[in-house]
């Protein structure tokens, strides 16, 4: 009766214990495109204020445009890619090579050789980019990129014109 006993108690215990689920590259990428959500993204820090928009190219594959604005047009252009190989998921981030540790629908941690990066949704409009050395930037949902930089152009050039016309 008591072996009885000890072989029902191990199996419920083994029934409850918690199996870590490994996520495949593909739902890992699909989290991140739902994370990112394809979109052009403003970073709010308290020196610059400067541009990042992601757009998914394939299951694997997504190309980060970075850049910022002066007099309508889109300066200091950079190009980083969030590639998968194998099982990983990794991010050319300017010098930093990331590696995706973790992710879910809130939130991406990212291992460098410096620490740790993380990217976490505060809301549908904002995520929180933290670097490794815990410093914190505000990422706001802006306009499609395309509108975005159209816009932008022709505010400068209503600018210009107005002072042009102010000088005659």
């Amino acid at each position: 009766m008591k072996n009885i006993f000890l072989f029902f108690f191990f199996f419920i215990y083994s029934c409850n214990l918690k199996t870590d689920v490994k996520q495949s590259v593909n739902d890992k990428m699909n989290l991140l495109d739902a994370l990112l959500q394809n979109a052009n993204w403003r970073l709010i820090d308290d020196a610059d204020t400067s541009y990042m928009f992601f757009s998914r190219q394939g299951n694997g594959y997504f190309r980060v445009y970075q850049y910022e604005m002066d007099k309508g047009d889109s300066i200091h252009t950079r190009l980083s890619n969030i590639t998968s190989l194998n099982d990983t998921v990794n991010w050319a981030l300017d010098t930093v090579k990331l590696r995706l540790s973790k992710i879910d629908t809130t939130a991406a941690t990212w291992d460098s050789k410096t620490g740790a990066f993380s990217l976490r949704k505060t809301n549908n409009n904002q995520l929180i980019f933290t670097t490794a050395e815990a410093k914190q930037i505000r990422m706001v949902k802006t306009a499609p990129i395309a509108g975005f930089l159209a816009r932008h152009r022709d505010d400068y050039l209503k600018r210009i014109s107005q002072k042009q016309n102010r000088k005659k």
